[in-house]
């Protein structure tokens, strides 16, 4: 059976104009169009400039380049754009969906409370949680076997290593200022001393494994491959905050840290759009800073470029520059969060049509050609300054290929020099608890004869190396419901460990804990697994950074690698955060956001625009 054609609206009559009028109007719409708004200066691109130009071009969406990107458009830059290699937010700051709630793959803890710029944001808003470092009295070591060790014995060689720790900013500390060695001899010699006057000495085996344990366990925090490479001297440059140094987030995890640098909590309205001006999935290649540099005044035969960077003033004190800024006030942020990688997630579109409605200036343009940034999509972006914020392990494996020229030679010597640790995280989630209540966990005496025996029983989780004896324990997350273990892992059996697929290090970890506690308990295999893998992710190359002996004989400092490479006019180019730029909070979120306002700091100088009151009430109370 046919259907009945539709009856035909009527289009609508046009008014009777004279063309001439048409020919008119269109023609004032289209002049009021390319008029600014009231107040709002045109946007003006430089001579020659492709349509992605950007004032400020940003490397990195991690904590320093977030950071900075706010502090810009707080002071109302907002001519900037961000490239992200990864597919979503964050660096090294990595919230995951996880056994019915959400664990940090990187970043965790907020290490202190004063002069903290994290806590300073989360505390007063209650968004943390006092966790404490592992607990010597709550958690068990174990030997192969089941067999526990004497909780006295342990809480004796606890109290030591506690002593020793506590001796950093004392007269001991001094010592160690000038201790020419690594850190772990160091403290092995005042280990031996302060052993030798106990009354009763723990059995030397046990000694020796807990000493084992313990150099892991320090592992966590300098990230070293072990504590011999660890500058003893250069970890006095360490800062430590006052107060609680392992508080956990209360929910949301460590990336509620990127609501609370833009404002988007605890008023959404007032949220500065850093969001919108990331470009997710733009690794760069190429980092062309030659021309912008010099401009007209190339280099001539026999000239090198490294000497000239270097003598172009680029030696700036970052001390000056790492200041912090006054935040809002906030109540509960969580209600509005997105998963990181959706609030990550806009396009070169929509990051161009953000830019537009800004107000911008030619204030701070310079007349020189600009650097120019290729991605390994094949993009470009140019900008009149780019802030490099990628990881020093990023660094040490593409310095050399990314920028052209090569940096000059005193940041390229930090580079090789200063010490870039592994660190990574395993998880493992259980249907329900089957270790007694009230325990934190536990930590393994590890001898060389459970190793042979695990390689004797599981070849197949040691084809490509082995990797248990790096684990140090497992300890009950206690801030998720009660079901997940998890357990640190650093230097070369981190590195070894990524090799092997999830199920492989999932069956691995639950032979070792067989190994540990199965005579103990009726350990049922585990319903879940994630674990972070930061060494073979090409965007991190690894976890965070320290000081190393090599630091010490090269005299690298994160001094050096802060500096900017500046224009033959003395203006900024090339800018470097990031958390090994600190000199005092490196291998911190904290210290990455102070290197990222730091830097944003000194574009907005160099422009006139910087605002320095909550900065200079903050250096008064230091």
């Amino acid at each position: 059976m046919s259907r009945a054609p539709a009856p035909r609206t009527p289009l609508p009559q046009l008014p009777q104009l004279h063309l001439g009028r048409w020919l008119l109007l269109l023609a004032l719409l289209a002049l009021a169009a390319a008029l600014p708004l009231e107040g709002q200066p045109p946007r003006r691109r430089p001579q020659g400039a492709p349509s992605n130009h950007s004032r400020i071009l940003i490397i990195g969406a991690g904590a320093a380049g977030y950071a900075a990107a706010a502090r810009l458009m707080e002071n109302n830059v907002f001519d900037l754009t961000v490239l992200e290699a990864e597919p979503r937010i964050g660096g090294r700051v990595n919230t995951v969906r996880f056994a019915e709630n959400i664990v940090d793959l990187g970043a965790e803890w907020v290490h202190g409370e004063v002069g903290n710029v994290v806590y300073e944001m989360a505390g007063p808003l209650e968004l943390l949680e006092h966790q404490g470092r592992i607990s010597k009295s709550a958690a068990q070591y174990v030997w192969s076997g089941g067999a526990l060790a004497d909780q006295d014995d342990v809480d004796m060689l606890f109290n030591l290593t506690e002593e020793i720790r506590d001796t950093h900013t004392d007269s001991w500390g001094s010592q160690l200022a000038n201790y020419t060695g690594s850190y772990g001899e160091w403290f092995l010699e005042q280990f031996t001393q302060r052993l030798l006057t106990l009354e009763r000495r723990p059995p030397a085996e046990l000694v020796d494994r807990f000493l084992g344990w313990f150099e892991k366990y320090t592992g966590f925090y300098d990230g070293s491959d072990t504590w011999f490479n660890t500058s003893g001297r250069g970890l006095t440059q360490y800062k430590e905050c006052e107060g609680d140094l392992a508080m956990v987030w209360k929910r949301n995890g460590y990336r509620s840290v990127f609501d609370l640098l833009t404002k988007r909590y605890p008023h959404p309205d007032q949220e500065l759009p850093v969001r919108r001006r990331v470009l997710l999935n733009s690794e760069v290649s190429a980092i062309r800073w030659a021309d912008r540099v010099y401009g007209s005044q190339r280099l001539g035969a026999g000239e090198d470029v490294l000497d000239t960077v270097e003598n172009n003033d680029v030696h700036h004190s970052t001390q000056q520059h790492n200041e912090v800024t006054e935040t809002a006030d906030a109540a509960d942020p969580y209600t509005a969060t997105e998963d990181a990688t959706e609030a990550g997630a806009v396009t070169e579109t929509a990051t161009q049509a953000a830019a537009e409605e800004a107000p911008q200036s030619d204030q701070g343009r310079t007349a020189n050609p600009p650097v120019v940034v290729e991605l390994s999509n094949g993009g470009r972006h140019t900008a009149d300054i780019v802030l490099v914020t990628v990881s020093l392990g990023v660094l040490k494996h593409s310095a050399d290929a990314l920028f052209d020229p090569q940096l000059p030679a005193r940041k390229m010597n930090a580079v090789r020099n200063l010490g870039f640790g592994q660190v990574n995280k395993l998880f493992m989630y259980f249907s329900e608890p089957w270790w007694p209540s009230g325990l934190s966990g536990y930590s393994v005496l590890v001898t060389g004869e459970d190793l042979e025996e695990f390689k004797r029983k599981y070849p197949q989780y040691g084809a490509q190396g082995h990797w248990v004896h790096g684990l140090s324990g497992f300890y009950i997350d206690q801030h998720k419901p009660n079901v997940v273990l998890m357990d640190w892992i650093v230097g070369e059996p981190a590195r070894v460990m990524e090799a092997y697929s999830d199920y492989q290090i999932m069956m691995g970890c639950k032979k070792w804990l067989d190994m540990f506690l199965g005579h103990n308990y009726s350990i049922p295999l585990p319903v879940g697994f994630t674990r972070s893998k930061w060494w073979s992710n090409p965007h991190f190359r690894g976890s965070y950074s320290y000081r190393s002996l090599d630091s010490d004989r090269a005299d690298a400092w994160a001094a050096h690698l802060a500096e900017p490479i500046l224009d033959m006019q003395g203006e900024p180019a090339v800018l470097f955060a990031g958390e090994a730029t600190h000199d005092h909070y490196y291998s911190t979120v904290h210290g990455a956001i102070e290197s990222g306002w730091r830097e944003a700091d000194r574009i907005l100088k160099s422009q006139g625009r910087y605002r320095t009151p909550y900065a200079e009430e903050r250096n008064r109370q230091r």
